[in-house]
């Protein structure tokens, strides 16, 4: 399903609550292990593309967002097995709005942070393909 209106990042965080809004500034100070590992892999374009952290896509805090590929990556730690049909929904609302969402379990970056680096380029690769 697509959304009716057209997703932009600014309209986005300026029409969330200013609650949400410094909740995702929190959530950039007290990042999980693996979003920091991540972060310093993806930060400064370091893959090419510019990403944000914790950024809000209406109302939803994604962890990291590339505006110009519309790439949402999300890390995802043991908290998530119990809401699974909840990211379901959220992912699902998300592709509406043609977003794209890569979903990466912690273990995968504490143990095989290269892959996963990889993975992501490739899925970069992909999607400049398909423009």
């Amino acid at each position: 399903m697509n959304c009716p209106i057209d997703f932009t990042l600014k309209n986005s965080r300026n029409l969330c609550k200013p609650e949400k809004r410094e909740f995702a500034r929190n959530m950039r100070k007290n990042q999980t292990e693996s979003e920091r590992i991540l972060w310093e892999e993806i930060r400064c374009k370091k893959l090419g593309v510019k990403f944000r952290r914790q950024c809000i896509i209406t109302g939803w805090i994604v962890d990291f967002y590339c505006p110009e590929l519309k790439l949402i990556i999300e890390v995802d730690g043991d908290y998530h097995k119990n809401q699974t049909e909840k990211d379901s929904y959220r992912d699902f609302r998300l592709r509406g709005l043609n977003l794209n969402i890569i979903r990466i379990n912690n273990d995968e970056i504490l143990k095989n942070l290269p892959q996963v680096i990889d993975n992501i380029k490739e899925y970069i690769k992909t999607i400049k393909t398909a423009r």
